[in-house]
């Protein structure tokens, strides 16, 4: 009696990289603004567990993401804006080249804090949101 085995294969070259949608990328950029809007009117969400593993898990996505775009798009004035204000203000290490969060959320949380700090309270409203909204309309 022989016995019948099952193959699977795997269609799928295991180098391949699939890459974000421009949809899915805006939507990624739509829910950073919103993250950070939520911090600027509301800064008590600092202190949120919940909030700052949410969007320091969220920006670790959003890197790996932008780090799959075709170069071109990476290298656009629009993202160069978009991630130099952002690694300016310690939220992304790197630049249009390769982004990361840093390893350590603590480091991440006090770059959150930091923009709402008394001296820093217009950088979300008047440098990053308008940064992430021109990266929106390239």
């Amino acid at each position: 009696m022989s016995s019948i085995q099952r193959v699977v294969v795997d269609t799928q070259p295991s180098n391949q990289v699939e890459l974000s949608s421009e949809k899915s990328f805006n939507a990624d950029l739509r829910k950073i603004k919103s993250y950070l809007d939520s911090i600027h009117n509301n800064p008590d969400l600092l202190h949120s567990d919940k909030f700052q593993n949410s969007i320091y898990s969220f920006m670790q996505k959003f890197a790996n993401d932008f780090n799959q775009l075709p170069q071109n798009e990476r290298k656009s004035s629009e993202m160069k804006t978009l991630i130099g204000d952002l690694a300016q203000y310690g939220l992304v290490d790197g630049n249009t080249d390769g982004i990361s969060v840093s390893p350590y959320q603590s480091q991440f949380s006090n770059a959150l804090d930091g923009l709402v700090m008394p001296g820093q309270k217009k950088v979300i409203p008047t440098i990053l949101d308008p940064a992430i909204l021109a990266a929106m309309r390239k």
